[in-house]
């Protein structure tokens, strides 16, 4: 009798692993049944910023991602097509909203590449959520050695005409402006450090980045000393290594200092500089840490 007993126990046991081996998957978030609401999100935001690294090559840019964020799992594959048009003239208006400078990337710089979900027509876009697809890839196929001008803002604009019969998150307007910019030799992460002598804000230790703003120049963000809000900029001489300082709140003191310098070995910057009127002095140590 024990003998049969433990042979009846082995084949339960069996038997259970190889039913919960046929289960599919279950929903991978709260499935709120009836009650929830499946979203239309834009991870990145409505305005997405991708800095690349210059290349020669053609690659795949990934522009931005339409998230669908189903509440059951029902809604997770059930199918909706968003319908999206590419509106490039969308650009003029942000560039007057926001006073900023885009220029629409020319159409010889790139080919539409494939992503998940999405569809293009012209300039008719679809994307395809159902059966678990929750991601729309947006990407193209970016021609670098086209791109030569480093201080070119270039950007790619898309109107949303169909939600689908989804419901667009709080924070999802109907376009979305994306801009592309190519990194210099200096834009990164880095340690920032400030002298005992620097006004304001002296001992300084944070940590910082440097963004391209031109072949050779870049911008500290946060702002002044990484804590106002006043735009500074620091432009490297590819050739001596001196560094020259602009500050259009405060001015900056002439002749500049000539200690002032990069180290392209180690990747230091060093400044130093004065207010217009030589009110407050600035000694600031920028040390690389990776790329942006």
């Amino acid at each position: 009798m024990k003998i049969n007993f433990f042979k009846y126990l082995l084949a339960f046991f069996v038997l259970s692993i190889t039913l919960q081996g046929c289960v599919k998957e279950s929903f991978p978030g709260d499935d709120l049944g009836d009650n929830g609401t499946t979203f239309l999100k834009t991870p990145a935001g409505d305005f997405v910023v991708q800095w690349l690294s210059p290349f020669q090559t053609k690659q795949k840019i990934s522009l931005f991602d339409l998230f669908k964020d189903a509440h059951n799992s029902t809604e997770l594959n059930s199918k909706q097509t968003v319908k999206m048009l590419f509106n490039q003239s969308i650009i003029d208006a942000y560039n007057e909203e926001h006073e900023t400078d885009l220029v629409p990337l020319p159409s010889d710089f790139y080919t539409w590449a494939n992503g998940q979900g999405v569809e293009v027509a012209g300039n008719n876009i679809s994307v395809n959520f159902g059966d678990g697809l929750i991601y729309g890839d947006f990407s193209i196929e970016l021609d670098g050695s086209k791109w030569t001008d480093l201080a070119s803002k270039y950007a790619l604009a898309f109107e949303i005409t169909d939600y689908g019969n989804l419901t667009p998150s709080s924070d999802l307007t109907d376009t979305i402006v994306v801009q592309l910019g190519l990194k210099n030799a200096y834009d990164g992460v880095y340690r920032y450090q400030t002298s005992g002598a620097t006004s304001l804000q002296p001992n300084l230790d944070k940590t910082v980045t440097l963004e391209t703003t031109g072949e050779h120049t870049v911008r500290l963000y946060p702002g002044l000393l990484a804590t106002y809000s006043n735009e500074v900029s620091y432009t490297i001489d590819p050739v001596t290594f001196h560094v020259t300082v602009t500050c259009p709140s405060l001015g900056v003191q002439t002749p500049q200092d000539a200690r002032s310098n990069w180290d392209p070995e180690k990747k230091i910057l060093t400044v130093f500089w004065k207010q217009g009127n030589g009110g407050r002095t600035f000694e600031e140590t920028f040390t690389f840490l990776r790329a942006r």
